[in-house]
Parts: C-alpha cells; structure tokens; sequence
C-alpha cells in the first residue's frame, strides 16, 4: 500500500512537471513596443498645423532631444497641434492595440491624438485611394489632459473614432495599419496658449 502511493505521488510529480514545461513552452513573450517617432534620435521630425485664419497655429521646434510644440492661444476656430512624421516610411503598426505618446504638456491642457491614413485629405476631395491599402480616413482618439510632468498617454486603438470633419466619410471604418500616413497631437481650442514637449511615440 505504501508503496503504490508512492508511485501515486511520484506519477503527480511527473505529470506537474510536464504541464509546467508544456505552459513555459506556449507562453507568448511581451509584445515589443514598435517605435513611430522617437524625439531623442537624429531624422525625427513634425510640424506645427492649426486654423491660421482665426489665429491658431504655432511653431515646432528640435530641443533638447524633444519635439517642442509652441501653440498659440486659439478662442476660435478649429485649434491646432503638430503633425509627427514616422520614422521609417516604411513604417506598419500590423497587430498593434495602443499608441502610446510620451510628452510634458500644461497641467489642464486638453489634447488628443489622431492618425491619418494614405490618402486622407478634406472630406469634400474626389478620391481618398491610399497606399498599402488605406482609404483615407482620420482616426480621432480620445480626450487627453496633461498633468505638467513628463508622462506616458497610452490609449487604445479600439477607442479610435473616425473623424466627421476630415478624410474619407464612407472608407472602411478601421484603422488601416499598413498605410498610416502621419500621427498628429491635436490641442483643442479655446485654451491658452502652451508648450508641449514630445519624447516619443510607439504602438504595441
């Protein structure tokens, strides 16, 4: 009897063992952030945008290993932010289900991040065809408020609108990874004017 209960025990061992090595072996290891623009590195660039008609709009500057945003006080119009150019042109976020940016900015300060597809444009254009199978949508992700420290703003893809006011109004309705044309961070108007200090962008 002592016996067999050995042989019991021993069998459990083994068997734990075994599925322990079989769970080790399926474990998928951690999804390795895929780097859009990154501010510390040479060849990063952007470009301020905004509603110059109504006095909005700014300035970007390369400082201190930052993208460096100036927008200016913006009552009316549509506001502005910056246009952040990727890395490599041939850039695909394939898999990802957040974007995560790294920036310092106001204490207060609304703010959100959009993606552009290959052939986005004014929604009143003839054609929205894009390259690696984008249809020329915006992508419109939610309200951000800075906190005035250097700080990561993940938010996930899945939370994405697509933009009534800009880009195709009748494509497919997803985020087409393989053609995105540029991230931008948008300051919503009616606020002051600010700085913003952008490290970095990546999806993952």
């Amino acid at each position: 009897m002592k016996i067999r209960l050995m042989c019991v025990v021993l069998a459990l061992a083994v068997a734990g063992a075994a599925n322990a090595a079989v769970a080790k072996k399926k474990a998928k290891p951690a999804q390795k952030a895929m780097v859009y623009a990154d501010y510390s590195k040479p060849g990063a660039s952007g470009g301020a945008y905004g509603d110059e008609s109504k006095g909005c709009g700014g300035t970007f500057e390369l400082k201190g290993g930052k993208g460096v945003l100036s927008i200016k006080e913006c009552k009316d119009g549509w506001g502005g932010g910056l246009t952040m150019n990727k890395a490599d042109a041939a850039f695909s976020a394939s898999g990802a289900t957040t974007l995560t940016l790294k920036a310092k900015a106001p204490k207060g300060l609304k703010l959100n991040l959009n993606i552009n597809e290959n052939g986005a444009g004014p929604k009143e254009q003839a054609s929205f065809t894009g390259e690696g199978g984008a249809d020329g949508e915006q992508h419109n992700g939610p309200e951000m408020v800075g906190t005035g420290k250097m700080k990561e703003y993940t938010v996930k893809l899945a939370d994405f609108k697509v933009s009534e006011g800009y880009g195709n109004q009748n494509g497919n309705k997803q985020i087409d990874f393989g053609g995105i044309a540029s991230i931008q961070l948008y300051v919503y108007a009616g606020q002051a004017a600010a700085t913003v200090e952008v490290a970095k962008v990546t999806l993952k």
